[in-house]
């Protein structure tokens, strides 16, 4: 699956694929303000339900506010641990009307002093068991251990502080099958003459 990062960045990012399974850690102690910006799009074919840091729910109100551009970027605030990053699950829901087969999203840190973007990885969890997200089905996204071990190490190597940098969270792309797959508000089809390009669905 292609990269797709956006053309003013660097954007560091690893591909995830609907696993089985489930896990999530705890949070405790000295709590202070953070932020959490969402990337959004009108047509998403998966359906933000929730957003947990450990045992506390963050977006009572954005997560059935409406869509009524074609994107927007918004923003939830909440008091947590240091670390909270670690703890960070999202719960989606599949309304494409599809089975979906690929899910890659990422938590997003862009330190002030760069214009690189950093990445790490969820890992998807389809509640099947048998990677494929059935319409209607719910995932929860979660950073694994191994995922955050390799992420740490490039920022540490970059010198980027998560505690101090701006963090996003973006969904990249959500594949149907090897050919059909949605990517940041577009329908894209693999082009029949070559394998490694996608085209642009009209609306």
């Amino acid at each position: 699956m292609e990269n797709k990062a956006h053309p003013s960045h660097l954007v560091l990012v690893i591909s995830v694929l609907l696993l089985t399974g489930a896990a999530g850690p705890a949070v405790n102690s000295q709590e202070n303000e953070k932020a959490l910006k969402i990337e959004r799009y009108q047509n998403e074919p998966l359906q933000l339900v929730e957003i947990r840091i450990g045992d506390q729910s963050v977006n009572a109100e954005l997560a059935t506010k409406p869509i009524v551009t074609s994107e927007r970027l918004d923003t939830i605030t909440f008091k947590q641990t240091a670390g909270w990053y670690r703890h960070l699950e999202i719960r989606l829901r599949n309304v494409s009307g599809k089975p979906i087969n690929g899910i890659r999203a990422s938590l997003y840190f862009h330190p002030v002093h760069t214009e690189a973007i950093f990445s790490v990885p969820f890992s998807a969890f389809s509640p099947s068991g048998n990677g494929i997200l059935e319409p209607g089905a719910e995932t929860t996204l979660i950073i694994t251990e191994q995922a955050w071990i390799l992420s740490e190490d490039i920022l540490k190597r970059h010198l980027v502080d998560p505690e101090q940098s701006p963090a996003f969270f973006g969904l990249a792309t959500v594949s149907f099958d090897r050919s059909l797959e949605w990517s940041k508000g577009q329908m894209l089809r693999r082009d029949s003459d070559n394998q490694n390009r996608w085209t642009v669905i009209p609306n």
